[in-house]
């Protein structure tokens, strides 16, 4: 847990202050741009309209203020009343023409004067109608926009006024007007900006002392206390820190006592486990010895027995004796294979079960092993079957192990199958070899397939009952013994309707003795399991 507090403290790349004041600002600058875009063009288009009709206005007020001049043939008050417009908002030339498009007077000088010569243009066809005109013309490279106004005496243009107003000045109203709002646009991103960061530097500090109490509670430090005042969300959240803070405080000194009497437990644990472990050893160095000492004995009280039971019929012995003799070679045999089982599980468990590899047949072994149960199977009126499916080739294996693990198996469904028959079968499948046992026997149920192969003595509830004096030693060593030669076992059964028993071994084309030795047979290997006798 301690480990934990030197790590190196995560840095942010980024602040959440700058980004906070960044996305304000972003949001005001877009709010600034769209109320500018919908304020300028209306503001635009009311500006063009105002300054439009201010210089109709002015074109009509010249045309009407020098009618009397110009009808008493009075040119020096027509030429006064035109100069005191010329250079008023921005007019740069005024030119009068009569009714028939001549010249009367113009303020151009120079070459560029049109005194007395006709003067059209594509507004004159405009003012003939009666009409005011209003139009762009290049003079000079210069466009100017003409305000032409005419004035009408009994239906009949008598004379038209025409204003040269310069198009710069007028755009330049225009430009002033979009850079009046670009500076207010700035300005207001500008203050928007300093606005954001100061609510965001606001708004982050409680944040910021959060997370300065949470970097010293991660180091150790749980009286750091965040001391947050802001009557808010913020507050309620301190507030809630300091509380998970109390309930850490409270776990911490639990979890401390707790781990104190875990290692507490442990050490007792670790003492009992020793004893356990040497009352173990003690236990197996006893069954191997006394297997060991049993076996010889036995065995040569079990010959004897056989040779007695052989000769038996030529000795005229009473039936209830020749009945006693053969249960006597029954209850021997058992001992003898119950001995050396405990000899096979003290070898496996101490890693001295060796595999004596050599060249032979998994169908041949399986062949051999089902003629000498033939016997047996006849006894129970049985029906006892081989099957070798395909040509099996020559293979490494340890024949003696493999014989007494297919052994077990099928002396097993002989002797819990009441009627019916046994099948064995033998193929080779890819890389591996199947060998099948299936039977018409009691079965099992899920419950006792699950128990197969976990531990030793292990029985069904219905095979203790047909056999009380089976050990259920005979699945475990077959099983280890599978598992030593890299095997595994799969079972399918069902209550009352038999078992099949699926073994799966490794063919091994070549001597796998250095792999077998360096083997360590566990109870983990893939298996799937069910209890028997």
């Amino acid at each position: 847990m301690r480990s934990d507090l030197f790590e190196q403290v995560w840095k942010p790349k980024n602040s959440v202050k700058i980004r906070f004041a960044l996305s304000q600002g972003a949001f005001i600058a877009v709010i600034i741009a769209l109320l500018a875009v919908i304020l300028y063009f209306p503001v635009r288009q009311r500006l063009v309209t105002i300054t439009d009709n201010s210089y109709r206005i002015l074109a009509d007020n010249l045309s009407s203020s020098i009618y009397n001049s110009y009808v008493s043939q009075n040119r020096q008050d027509v030429v006064n009343a035109v100069r005191r417009v010329e250079g008023q908002q921005g007019v740069k030339y005024v030119i009068v023409t009569d009714k028939n498009n001549v010249v009367y007077y113009d303020t151009l000088t120079g070459p560029q004067s049109l005194q007395g010569k006709v003067f059209t243009d594509s507004l004159t066809s405009q003012v003939s109608r009666g009409d005011l005109a209003v139009g762009k013309v290049q003079r000079n490279g210069v466009t100017y926009y003409n305000y032409v106004s005419p004035f009408i005496s009994q239906n009949q243009v008598l004379y038209t006024v025409r204003l040269g107003i310069d198009q710069e000045i007028i755009d330049g109203e225009f430009n002033r007007l979009a850079d009046l709002f670009i500076y207010l646009g700035a300005f207001g991103i500008f203050l928007g900006v300093i606005a954001s960061y100061l609510l965001a530097a606001r708004l982050t500090k409680p944040i910021i002392m959060l997370t300065e109490s949470a970097l010293a509670i991660r180091a150790g430090n749980l009286n750091a206390y965040p001391s947050i005042s802001t009557n808010d969300e913020l507050e309620q959240l301190s507030r809630e820190f300091q509380n998970m803070v109390e309930k850490l405080k409270q776990y911490y000194f639990q979890e401390f006592n707790q781990k104190k009497q875990a290692l507490d437990a442990k050490k007792r644990l670790e003492e009992i486990n020793n004893r356990l472990n040497e009352l173990d050893r003690q236990k197996s160095d006893f069954l191997n010895a006394a297997s060991h000492q049993l076996r010889t004995p036995l065995s040569i009280i079990h010959w004897s027995l056989s040779l007695i039971v052989e000769e038996a019929p030529h000795m005229n012995l009473p039936a209830q004796q020749l009945e006693l003799l053969e249960e006597s070679l029954k209850s021997t045999k058992r001992m003898v294979d119950l001995v050396n089982d405990l000899l096979d599980i003290s070898r496996i468990e101490q890693g001295r079960k060796e595999m004596t590899w050599a060249k032979g047949n998994f169908g041949s072994v399986c062949s051999q092993l089902v003629k000498s149960l033939e016997v047996l199977a006849a006894k129970k009126n049985l029906r006892l079957t081989y099957q070798q499916i395909g040509e099996i080739p020559d293979s490494y294996l340890d024949e003696k192990n493999f014989y007494q693990v297919v052994n077990n198996f099928v002396d097993n469904a002989i002797k819990y199958t009441a009627e019916g028959e046994v099948k064995v079968s033998c193929e080779k499948t890819g890389d591996s070899v199947v060998v099948k046992v299936a039977d018409t026997g009691i079965g099992m149920t899920q419950e006792e397939k699950d128990r197969l192969f976990v531990t030793r003595f292990n029985r069904g509830d219905e095979a203790s009952k047909m056999f009380a004096n089976g050990t259920g030693l005979g699945m475990y060593v077959a099983h280890e013994i599978l598992t030593q030669h890299g095997g595994s076992v799969k079972v399918e059964s069902e209550k009352g309707k038999g078992t099949t028993f699926i073994l799966t071994v490794p063919f091994y084309a070549d001597d796998p003795s250095d792999k077998s030795k360096s083997k360590v047979p566990t109870n983990d290997s893939t298996t799937s399991h069910q209890p028997t006798g």
